[in-house]
């Protein structure tokens, strides 16, 4: 960069344009405050401040965003006191836009998201992208809007989100990164819960709303079943409808593929696909640029908002280290599961090849991976005699 002139200020001009100076800075050079806002298109960027004294300042400069450019500030000569000068060399830069770095998956942030009193509006899009209901939802009570105690209380329990419309329709909503045993099972029980939960002693079954599990499952529970939404109903052979007051809904996020281009993204239901595959590996401005729905702008601001705070960084890092440690559990659970079956499997071949019985595979399991090593030793020794 050639020799410039050493500035007697500098500004950094924020992502979304506006000015950032330190006060100290401001009233060492004694040019008062700076009031207004950067005005910045994509190239050309003209600026028109005004000083506490009544100045007018004025600078043109072709600020591209993380360059560093040299530009004027003016004084108009007739509005400026002796102490102003004509003008002085400022340098503007952009600061590097930082990517969020939060994972919307793990269920603390997930519940910031769509959880919180504060941001009905989310919580709201959220819905009727989920539910396409003829008639939209209109409003949304978040149940259970605290995280805090429940969450120091007891490490391991569910952050979901229990939410009413004005319908009196109630909604679970959970998001899992890994695939629990009994996931199928467990969906259910929540949404009957929620169901059986609203009948009072002596009230009537007609006044049952409907209850609604969303699951949001970072893994692949269905892997012949190439749709990634699985809206669960109470339905006959011949689709049927017996009532709408049980239903399940099943997202499968690993089978949502972003788009490679930067198209914008319509679809309200892929909105949030995109959203929740995406949103930790972006910046904020990206996730605008592609969600056009001023919801994702706020939804983009609370994982934001994580990411600055320490105290809710500190309850996201712990609960994001829980789930990796179970993730971690699952997949050595799984590991030893294979270790077992084939364990036994060598074993009951080795019996037939002996001419004996093979026994049970439950039975089998039963002894243990190491138990079953030294039998299928001895029934490999054994079969060595024979020949």
């Amino acid at each position: 960069m050639p020799h410039q002139p050493t500035p007697l200020l500098i500004v950094q001009l924020d992502p979304l344009g506006s000015f950032s100076t330190p006060q100290d800075l401001i009233l060492r050079f004694e040019i008062g405050h700076l009031l207004g806002q950067f005005l910045a298109s994509e190239r050309r960027k003209q600026c028109q401040q005004r000083v506490n004294d009544g100045c007018h300042l004025s600078c043109e400069s072709l600020a591209n965003p993380g360059k560093i450019e040299v530009a004027r500030f003016l004084y108009p000569a007739d509005n400026c006191g002796q102490s102003c000068p004509s003008s002085f060399p400022i340098w503007l830069f952009h600061p590097p836009l930082m990517i969020i770095g939060i994972d919307p998956t793990v269920d603390f942030a997930c519940k910031r998201v769509l959880g919180s009193p504060e941001h009905p509006a989310i919580t709201l899009h959220f819905l009727n992208a989920v539910m396409r209901l003829p008639a939209p939802i209109r409003e949304v009570r978040i149940l259970n809007p605290t995280i805090e105690k429940a969450f120091e209380d007891d490490k391991w329990s569910l952050l979901d989100v229990l939410a009413t419309d004005e319908l009196g329709r109630l909604y679970d909503i959970e998001v899992q990164t890994t695939r629990p045993l009994g996931l199928r099972q467990r969906l259910a029980y929540y949404a009957s819960s929620l169901l059986v939960g609203q009948l009072e002693s002596g009230g009537d079954y007609r006044d049952l709303r409907p209850s609604i599990c969303i699951c949001l499952l970072d893994a692949i529970e269905f892997r012949s079943e190439p749709a990634l939404h699985h809206n669960f109903q109470m339905r006959s052979e011949s689709g049927l409808l017996l009532t709408d007051c049980l239903q399940v809904h099943l997202f499968e996020l690993p089978k949502y593929v972003p788009p490679s281009d930067n198209r914008v993204i319509n679809d309200p239901i892929e909105q949030w696909l995109y959203f929740f595959r995406r949103a930790e590996e972006s910046t904020a401005e990206e996730l605008i640029a592609r969600l056009p729905d001023p919801v994702f702008a706020e939804a983009a601001g609370v994982l934001e908002m994580i990411a600055r705070n320490p105290d809710e960084r500190r309850l996201y890092n712990d609960r994001l280290k829980l789930e990796r440690d179970e993730r971690a559990r699952n997949l050595q659970a799984r590991e030893e599961g294979f270790q077992l079956g084939a364990a036994v499997e060598r074993v009951q071949l080795l019996r037939e090849l002996n001419g004996e019985d093979r026994g049970s595979a439950e039975d089998l399991a039963a002894l243990g991976t190491a138990h079953l090593a030294a039998l299928a030793d001895d029934l490999q020794r054994r079969l060595r005699e024979r020949r």
